[in-house]
């Protein structure tokens, strides 16, 4: 759910507890483990005390429908074989086998599709659309007049063809009313505002029509 809050707006999950859910769920998880144990008591009772001593004889080997190409079945190898034939001989490893790999690929299928809804339609938004700038320099608190012209002068001899100084904060807002809880945010101010779309695209969330910062105004983020 958080995973996609990044990427949606969706509302506040409200968890909740459905009792006949709950009790029907345990009724079947009873009934079903308590069914098989009977079976399985049932079948042992029934039997002679010297058999149950003895081990139980494997089932009989049968000639799988694989046996029947022979431009396959002629290929592989003897282990290979005998994989197959045990597979197709007893039941119950071949449907273990079977759920086993089933349940691996949709559990790949489930994390490449979270992959390319969530991580890589962000990104690509992110580092593609809004953030257009190639390098961030975050600086040191108080930086002296010669440090800050010694600073522009480096800039000024690199290959970089723009760059925009921004004042960065971290701030705490709280709303109207005292029981609202404060909110942490990040306050940027940009020396040049007219500059600032080169660097950053900010749209509306509604029309999506790109948002210009005004000397007198901010532009809030919905997240």
């Amino acid at each position: 759910f958080n995973a996609y809050r990044v990427l949606y707006t969706l509302p506040e999950m409200t968890p909740a507890f459905h009792v006949s859910i709950a009790a029907l769920s345990a009724l079947f998880a009873i009934s079903v483990t308590t069914v098989a144990t009977f079976l399985s008591c049932l079948t042992i009772l029934r039997s002679a005390p010297a058999e149950l001593m003895l081990p139980s004889a494997p089932p009989p080997g049968k000639r799988i429908f694989l046996e029947n190409v022979d431009f396959i079945w002629k290929k592989l190898q003897f282990s290979q074989k005998i994989t197959f034939r045990n597979l197709f001989r007893y039941k119950k490893r071949f449907w273990m086998t079977v759920l086993g790999v089933a349940c691996c690929t949709a559990m790949l299928v489930a994390g490449l599709g979270l992959r390319d809804s969530i991580a890589t339609q962000v990104a690509e938004k992110q580092f593609g659309d809004i953030l257009r700038n190639d390098v961030s320099l975050q600086l040191k608190e108080n930086l002296t007049m010669e440090q800050k012209s010694a600073l522009v002068t480096t800039l000024a001899n690199t290959n970089l063809s723009t760059y925009l100084d921004n004042t960065v904060n971290n701030i705490s807002v709280q709303g109207s009313t005292d029981n609202s809880d404060p909110i942490d945010s990040l306050l940027m101010v940009p020396a040049d505002p007219a500059a600032l779309s080169n660097y950053f695209m900010l749209r509306s969330y509604d029309t999506g029509e790109p948002l210009v910062l005004s000397d007198h105004g901010v532009i809030l983020t919905q997240k």
